[in-house]
C-alpha cells in the first residue's frame, strides 16, 4: 500500500522507485548495547541515499517479546524500547524525507504474539468481546481440530488453551496465533493502525505474510515472462528481490561470486519492476555461520532444521534459511571492531561475519569496480533513463544460449540490455540498434563495430 501520488504527476510515484530493506537489529547500533536501533539508521541514511535508493523498507520495530525477533507483536502503535522511542521514529521520518526519500513499514497483520492484549482477552472465554478475534476451534476429543501443519516448522498448527478449552490456529507457528481477518472489528483496528502511522508521515506499507531462480538464462527468461503475464504493463508492476530477512542471501546462493552479484544488481536495476535490495546485498554479504545451538531464531530448534540438513546431504539448495540469524548478521561497515556496527565492549546480538575485513562498505567505496560502486552506477543510470524507469519490456529473440536480452521503451526512447550469464564469452549483433551508445558495461563487456562482446558474466546497457 502507498500514499496517493500528487494528482499533477503523470506516473504514480511508486512506479520508478528503488527500495532498500533494513532489518533494524542488524543495521547500526547507536548506544553500544550490541543491537541496532532507529538512531543507528538515522546515522546511515547518507549511505542509503548514495546508492540511489528512493524508499526505505524497515522491518518491525514495534513492541514485542521477541519470540520471533520482532514479528510477534504486542502493540502495533508503538516502538519497542530496544530500538528507541517514538521521538526517535519521528526524527527518522523527518531525516528520510529531508533526503527526498520515503519510508515503508512492515506490517504484520496476520498474527500477533500470544501476549498481545487482544489475545489475552480472547483466550478467556467464548463469550468475551474479543472471543472471535482469533481463529478458535473445538478439538476432536483430546486431539487438535485437524492435522494442518504450520509454514515455518512443519509441525502442528494448533495450540490448546485450557482456560478457553479450545484450540487456536497459528499458520506460521502455533506460538503466534492467527487473527480472524474476516472479523470487521479486527479490520477496523488494522485500519486505525494504518492511520496512526500515516499521521506520522509514513509513505507506504508492506504486508507480511523472492526472486528465486537458478543461474541460467532460460530460467530468468521464464521468470520475466511469467511476471509480465501476471503483472501486465502498464497497469501493474512486479517486484524483483534477490533475498530478504528470511531467505538465503543472494551472495551465498551465488557461491560468493561477485561477478554474478554485479549481474544480478544490473538485472534488478534494468528489468521492468521495482528493485528491492536487502541490506548488505550492495556489498556482496553472504550468510553467517552461526551454529543452531547459538540461535536466537526459534526455527533451528524444530523439524525445519532437520529437513534442511537432510536436503544438504543430497546437495539440494533450499531458498529459505533454517537458521535465519545467518541472513540477519550485522551490516559490515568497515574493518574496525564489530565491523563498525557497534561500539559495544561485549558481544553483538548475533555474531559478525568472519569476512568483514574484506567485505565492507568503507573498503568497497575505494574500489571503482566493487559490488557497491556497481550498484551506485546502475541506479544512477536508472534514474537518468525514462525507459528503465517507466518503459515497457520486450524480450529479444534469437539470443545465444546463455544470454538474456531485452528492450525497454518509453514513448520513442529505447534502452537495450544484454547479459551473458554463462562462463564462456559470447557475441551478439546489435545491428538494429546502431544508434545506441554504451551507457554501462559490466565485467569488461564492450561494443565493437555493431557487435556486443560479452565476456563471462559480461553485460551491456545501450541507450540513446
Amino acid at each position: 500500500y502507498a500514499q496517493e501520488s500528487n494528482p499533477h504527476d503523470s506516473v504514480p510515484w511508486w512506479k520508478n522507485q528503488v527500495v532498500y530493506q533494513i532489518y533494524p537489529r542488524s543495521y547500526q547500533d547507536s548506544n553500544g548495547d550490541g543491537v541496532g536501533d532507529l538512531k543507528g539508521i538515522i546515522s546511515r541514511l547518507d549511505h542509503i541515499k548514495s546508492l540511489g535508493v528512493d524508499v526505505i523498507w524497515i522491518a518491525p520495530f514495534f513492541k514485542t517479546p521477541s519470540f520471533d525477533t520482532g514479528y510477534d507483536i504486542t502493540d502495533y502503535q508503538s516502538v519497542d524500547p530496544l530500538f528507541g522511542t517514538m521521538a526517535d521514529f519521528e526524527q527518522l521520518v523527518q531525516e528520510i524525507h529531508k533526503r527526498d526519500m520515503k519510508i515503508m513499514l512492515d506490517m504484520v497483520f496476520s498474527y500477533t504474539s500470544p501476549q498481545h492484549p487482544w489475545f489475552l482477552e480472547s483466550q478467556k472465554s467464548t463469550t468475551n468481546p474479543k472471543a472471535n478475534w482469533y481463529l478458535w476451534r473445538d478439538g476432536r476429543g483430546k486431539a487438535a481440530p485437524n492435522n494442518w501443519i504450520n509454514a515455518s516448522t512443519f509441525e502442528l498448527a494448533w495450540k490448546y488453551f485450557p482456560e478457553r478449552q479450545q484450540w487456536a490456529y497459528g499458520g506460521f507457528t502455533k506460538e503466534m496465533p492467527h487473527l480472524n481477518l474476516r472479523n470487521p472489528s479486527v479490520i477496523d483496528e488494522h485500519h486505525k493502525t494504518l492511520k496512526f502511522w500515516l499521521d506520522k508521515k509514513v509513505d507506504a506499507f508492506r504486508f507480511d505474510l523472492a526472486f528465486q531462480t537458478d543461474w541460467k538464462a532460460s530460467d530468468f527468461i521464464e521468470t520475466i515472462q511469467e511476471n509480465e503475464r501476471l503483472y501486465p504493463y502498464p497497469k501493474y508492476q512486479p517486484t524483483y528481490l534477490a533475498s530478504n530477512h528470511d531467505y538465503v542471501r543472494s551472495g551465498t546462493r551465488l557461491k560468493g561470486r561477485m561477478d554474478r552479484a554485479k549481474v544480478l544488481a544490473l538485472l534488478q536495476g534494468t528489468l521492468r519492476g521495482t528493485p528491492m535490495i536487502y541490506q548488505g546485498e550492495e556489498i556482496g554479504m553472504v550468510n553467517g555461520t552461526i551454529p543452531d545451538y547459538e540461535a536466537f531464531d526459534f526455527i533451528p530448534y524444530t523439524l525445519t532444521s532437520v529437513l534442511t540438513k537432510l536436503a544438504a546431504l543430497v546437495n539440494l539448495d533450499l531458498p529459505f534459511a533454517a537458521n535465519r540469524d545467518n541472513v540477519r548478521t550485522p551490516m559490515q561497515w568497515s574493518g574496525a571492531q564489530h565491523a563498525g556496527f557497534s561500539s559495544t565492549l561485549k558481544k553483538t546480538w548475533v555474531k559478525i561475519n568472519a569476512d568483514y575485513a574484506q567485505v565492507n562498505v568503507e573498503k568497497e567505496l575505494q574500489e571503482p569496480d566493487s559490488v557497491l560502486t556497481t550498484y551506485q552506477k546502475i541506479f544512477a543510470l536508472r534514474k537518468a533513463s525514462k525507459p528503465l524507469q517507466f518503459g515497457s519490456i520486450t524480450l529479444l529473440k534469437q539470443m545465444p544460449q546463455n544470454v538474456v536480452g531485452f528492450e525497454r521503451q518509453w514513448n520513442l526512447e529505447k534502452a537495450v540490455v544484454l547479459v551473458n550469464m554463462g562462463d564462456s564469452a559470447t557475441r551478439v549483433s546489435v545491428t538494429p540498434y546502431t544508434t545506441q551508445q554504451v551507457k554501462l558495461g559490466l565485467n569488461q563487456a564492450q561494443l565493437v563495430n555493431g557487435v556486443a562482446e560479452l565476456p563471462p558474466q559480461g553485460a551491456l546497457v545501450l541507450g540513446q
